[in-house]
């Protein structure tokens, strides 16, 4: 799950630089091939993309025309242009496009039209025909689809509404309503991208589960605040919040992964917010035969009994797409994450009458550290008088990592290519540690960690890569990076590695 830095005195543009770095570091770490046209010009395209043409952004972004088989042109021209003007043209269609090598290379394309304000888009999903086209690759090209249609809305605030706040005549109170639109669309796209990313973890075993021992009252006390936050924002300030906590320490000192188990509470009482519209919505804890048992109930539409056993599946909803949003995945990861955890989780519902959600968590005896301690410990890395080189190529990438390492006291440096970064590494022998982005111009990451590491093989590099297969890392590790953190990256598995390994 992707930690948030939302809540961390940043401004309004800043929030937004950061929803838009998380948003672009999922879109670079997706397996499909992504490119957007935005009033009919490239404007963006994935590490995929890349791969699959082999060639860079920048060359599409001039040369796109040229690698595009002659014979092929003219039909996705004529796609291009009906799927602007009526949505209606999304089939999939093949094309060929010229490799450098000059070779011929068969691709599989899918167009859909992307709104925002009141200007059209164009998202282009693509795969090499090579490719087997199993049911995993329709999940892919599903969940790709579903993004791009719930992007729409907290985008279309977000773009609308900031470009409204230019207006110097706005009175104060229009000013703090059209804030609040943005926060609230900025919290909806969080929902959307950390369920973006979590799928993709589950879906190559990259979650792993971290057992402490934590007060369980206070995780609680934290749920019944954010549920009301949600209540304020879906306009049910009547709807009744109710938190049991029948505990009190030390019997409320329970074990598990208190991140997971976090999110999992969260999933099931936003989506009994969701859909209740009056009555309650009660959310209780209890310990039972050395199992943690918790229960998220409503008072809600419930579930009819034939979508009981499916609402586990991803790209599931009950309900009709005017009551919902989302990408149809909330449930499918909270029943993953549950099983990692080796726990249970039961539903009971009623249709018109509500629905109750229960966890069985296992429990051992405590020991380690707090939740307490472990957030208290979070906050307090101190690289004061050490030095961190950060090379980078995108600036937004780049803001975002230094307000992350902004409170550490580090010295931070900045080099914008590969080329750079070993320039400025030759003049700042000191650098107690080498953030590498992989994907650089000029001079890539990879060739960049290796010149470096003969100049001074002690200098620790931890790379940063869009991608986080096993091949991937193999390559990083046999570059001679001390590690490496995949993107989107979370804000305290960074630090953490840093502190680790910094000189």
């Amino acid at each position: 799950m992707y930690t948030s830095i939302a809540n961390h005195g940043l401004t309004v543009k800043d929030k937004l630089i950061e929803n838009y770095y998380i948003l672009n570091q999922i879109v670079q770490s997706i397996d499909t091939g992504i490119a957007v046209f935005y009033e009919k010009q490239l404007v963006h395209v994935n590490n995929e993309i890349r791969r699959i043409t082999g060639r860079t952004y920048k060359y599409l972004e001039n040369n796109l025309v040229e690698i595009i088989s002659k014979s092929d042109y003219f039909k996705i021209k004529r796609k291009f242009i009906s799927v602007l003007k009526n949505y209606a043209d999304k089939d999939e269609f093949y094309f060929n496009i010229i490799m450098p090598n000059g070779d011929t290379k068969t691709l599989r394309c899918k167009f859909t039209v992307v709104r925002i304000v009141e200007k059209k888009g164009v998202f282009a999903m693509v795969h090499e025909t090579s490719k087997q086209c199993d049911k995993n690759q329709q999940n892919r090209d599903d969940l790709c689809s579903n993004v791009a249609h719930e992007l729409r809305s907290p985008l279309n605030a977000i773009i609308g509404f900031s470009n409204i706040l230019n207006d110097d005549s706005l009175s104060a109170e229009d000013r703090t309503h059209y804030l609040k639109y943005i926060r609230s669309s900025c919290v909806s796209l969080l929902h959307l991208l950390d369920d973006f990313s979590d799928y993709n973890k589950l879906q190559h075993n990259k979650i792993q589960i971290e057992e402490i021992s934590f007060d369980i009252n206070n995780m609680f006390d934290e749920l019944e605040e954010r549920s009301r936050i949600m209540c304020a924002d879906l306009h049910k300030e009547d709807l009744k919040i109710v938190c049991v906590k029948p505990l009190r320490q030390p019997s409320s000192i329970v074990y598990g992964d208190a991140q997971r188990i976090m999110q999992v509470l969260i999933n099931l009482v936003s989506n009994a917010i969701k859909f209740t519209a009056t009555g309650s919505v009660t959310f209780s804890y209890d310990i039972s035969q050395g199992n943690l048992v918790l229960s998220v109930k409503d008072t809600g539409i419930g579930i009819p009994n034939d979508m009981i056993t499916k609402i586990f599946g991803r790209f599931t909803q009950v309900g009709t797409v005017k009551s919902n949003s989302g990408l149809g995945l909330g449930l499918a990861i909270t029943k993953n994450l549950v099983e990692l955890m080796h726990g249970t989780i039961d539903v009971k519902s009623e249709e018109g009458v509500g629905s109750e959600f229960v966890i069985c968590l296992p429990q051992r005896s405590s020991g380690g550290i707090s939740s307490g301690d472990k957030s208290s410990a979070a906050l307090e890395f101190d690289f004061s008088g050490k030095k961190i080189l950060i090379a980078e190529d995108a600036r937004i990438n780049y803001i975002l990592l230094e307000k992350i390492l902004s409170k550490t006291g580090a010295t931070i440096i900045w080099a914008k290519d590969g080329e750079e970064c070993v320039t400025l590494f030759n003049a700042n022998p000191d650098v107690g540690l080498i953030l590498m982005d992989m994907q650089m111009p000029v001079k890539d990451g990879y060739t960049a960690a290796r010149e470096i590491l003969k100049i001074d093989s002690s200098v620790p590099i931890v790379a940063q890569t869009a991608f986080s297969m096993d091949d991937e890392r193999e390559r990083i590790l046999n570059t001679g990076c001390t590690d490496y953190i995949a993107k989107p990256i979370d804000r305290i598995e960074l630090l953490r590695k840093i502190a680790s390994v910094i000189r």
